[in-house]
């Protein structure tokens, strides 16, 4: 049987699992809610991470890579405007039996535009940004060697461990900006 659930109304479950199906969400993609919903999930964990919220997509076909599970945060941007403004994406690179890859994919909407991809974590570890990365006040360790210390660009460490071609880059693109710092200054 369906029951009807309205403003106000509480909902008491005797396992501790509530399943929404499609049959369920009569509009699919335009149901909304009102106000804020809050999961209270009280558990005995002390010193673990609980999963509140479990979220899965499925195919009616088979899989491939690509396929993902995601969150989308709308925005209104003018009136009755409301705009993909971000998303965070688990997407799969690998499907192949025992060897699944997931890459969790960060979205973002620069002046406008459709949102694009700006922040991966690979499924190894590896991060890609896709813009300009801006340390402020942190430091930058590659390993267990520390090569920017406190966001100042002065305070390159270790940067003879980088290979010479690198090394001589960076160390001419710091000498150029610690020239034109100068020369306006």
């Amino acid at each position: 049987s369906k029951t009807a659930l309205v403003a106000g109304t509480n909902i008491s479950l005797s396992t501790n699992t509530l399943d929404v199906d499609d049959a369920f969400l009569i509009n699919s993609g335009n149901d909304t809610t009102t106000g804020v919903i809050t999961i209270d999930k009280t558990s005995s964990a002390t010193n673990t991470a609980t999963d509140v919220i479990v979220l899965k997509s499925q195919s009616s076909g088979t899989p491939a890579a690509g396929i993902g599970t995601g969150i989308q945060f709308g925005i209104e941007t003018a009136a009755s405007n409301v705009e993909t403004a971000a998303r965070i994406v688990a997407l799969t690179t690998d499907v192949s039996s025992t060897n699944e890859d997931i890459d969790l994919v960060f979205y973002t909407m620069l002046s406008g535009d459709a949102a694009t991809e700006a922040l991966r974590v690979h499924d190894d570890g590896n991060l890609t940004v896709a813009g300009d990365l801006t340390v402020s006040g942190g430091d930058i360790t590659l390993a267990t060697s520390l090569i920017l210390s406190g966001g100042n660009t002065t305070s390159l460490n270790l940067i003879d461990a980088l290979d010479a071609t690198t090394e001589a880059t960076i160390e001419a693109a710091i000498d150029t900006l610690a020239n034109l710092t100068s020369v306006q200054g």
